[in-house]
């Protein structure tokens, strides 16, 4: 049996091109020995695209949009810059003679041994966790792996620095706080998937931070001295931290203060409670130069919860305590009458001599004009201070 074959002609009709697929109508009609479609028309076009090529395609950009970062190798450019950052940790392992040293020789006593090398392992870490945050953000640019030697060698240094014996335990507590803090990010950025937005990962790798240097003890005479005590010109300068959160005693609760823009600034000056019962109210004196405008931080145990700046006159601030760490403010929060009076006893509390008497009316004009107080809770907070002036003149006769 001959196999029938059917000629498609140019219809006049037709103004579209064909394509492979295409579902058409027509008639046939035999003319000169050969059958001969004509009036033919379409009835359903063809996909642009064959179903293999469509499905190869789409199969091949699934597989690209599930890529978890950690799968995708790190580019040259973040090579490069992993390369920078182990020349800084090779210099960190092998110091050029005295270049750490140096770096607090006018600065510090050199007879505190133990104290300067504390100080000099927080500097490597410092270094060290700078180097990796270098690297990291190149990575979250181009969208990549932190590389795997790089972290290796970050983990071993930082271990190495807080396992020193010149580290004290708070000191110590706070450099494993960075290294878990730098292992998890590290872990959450390479299971996220590249397609995902990694504006919060940055933030989150800006935060982690190792604290400065806590000290732990004040001086004899209850005082912080930001400044040498030979210098000629002082000021005393009284910081209140009010914690509106703070509602509970809790014993691992801390507060600590850091001068951010003091020269050679590398530690932490502890804050203490204005009475045992009170948990929403901090306290510390110290002794800054004169005329010196001052920017300040405020760590809780995981980290900086809030910042202050104090003008250069100032002798007495009070802070109030906003989390950084929250998107939105969680305190917004007006102190009552009773604790603006709280801070007023405090204050004649802490009059136990000429010196802190004459401190005391000195910043009570500023207390004032921060806090919200009548006459009668004036009255009503100053009924201690006569015993005081008592005390005081006894003390002045003998």
């Amino acid at each position: 049996q001959q196999e029938t074959k059917v000629k498609l002609v140019n219809d006049s009709q037709r103004k579209e091109k064909w394509r492979i697929g295409d579902k058409l109508e027509f008639r046939c009609k035999y003319y000169y020995g050969t059958w001969t479609a004509v009036g033919i028309k379409i009835l359903q076009r063809a996909s642009l695209f064959s179903s293999f090529s469509f499905c190869t395609i789409a199969n091949t950009k699934t597989k690209m949009l599930l890529r978890r970062i950690g799968d995708i190798k790190a580019t040259a450019t973040v090579k490069n810059k992993q390369e920078k950052a182990f020349q800084i940790l090779n210099w960190l392992e092998r110091p050029l003679e005295d270049d750490l040293i140096n770096c607090y020789k006018d600065l510090h006593d050199p007879s505190h041994q133990d104290e300067n090398n504390s100080k000099l392992q927080w500097l490597k870490i410092q270094i060290t966790l700078e180097a990796m945050k270098y690297v990291a953000k190149e990575c979250i640019t181009e969208v990549c792996s932190i590389p795997k030697e790089l972290i290796e060698r970050v983990n071993r240094n930082l271990n190495h620095c807080s396992g020193s014996p010149s580290m004290t335990d708070s000191d110590s507590t706070n450099i494993s706080h960075a290294i878990v803090l730098l292992r998890g990010f590290i872990e959450k950025y390479h299971n996220i998937k590249e397609e995902e937005d990694l504006t919060n990962l940055q933030k989150e790798l800006e935060q982690i931070e190792v604290l400065p240097i806590l000290v732990e003890q004040q001086t004899s005479d209850d005082m912080h001295w930001i400044i040498s005590k030979q210098a000629t010109n002082q000021r005393r300068l009284r910081i209140y931290l009010y914690c509106p959160g703070c509602t509970e005693l809790k014993t691992d609760r801390v507060r600590d203060v850091f001068f951010r823009n003091i020269r050679g600034a590398d530690r932490r000056y502890p804050l203490k409670l204005v009475k045992e019962d009170i948990p929403w109210l901090y306290w510390s004196d110290f002794q800054v130069a004169p005329n010196f405008q001052l920017s300040c931080s405020i760590f809780d145990q995981e980290g900086e919860v809030t910042t202050a700046t104090i003008s250069a006159s100032a002798q007495v601030i009070i802070v109030e305590e906003q989390s950084l760490r929250k998107s939105v403010a969680a305190f917004e929060h007006t102190m009552s009458s009773n604790e603006n009076v709280e801070i007023f006893r405090h204050l004649i509390r802490e009059v136990k001599d000429e010196s802190s008497f004459c401190f005391a009316m000195t910043i009570v004009k500023d207390l004032k004009e921060q806090l919200i107080l009548s006459e009668f809770d004036i009255s009503d907070a100053s009924t201690d201070i006569t015993s005081k002036l008592d005390q005081l003149d006894a003390t002045h006769e003998q």
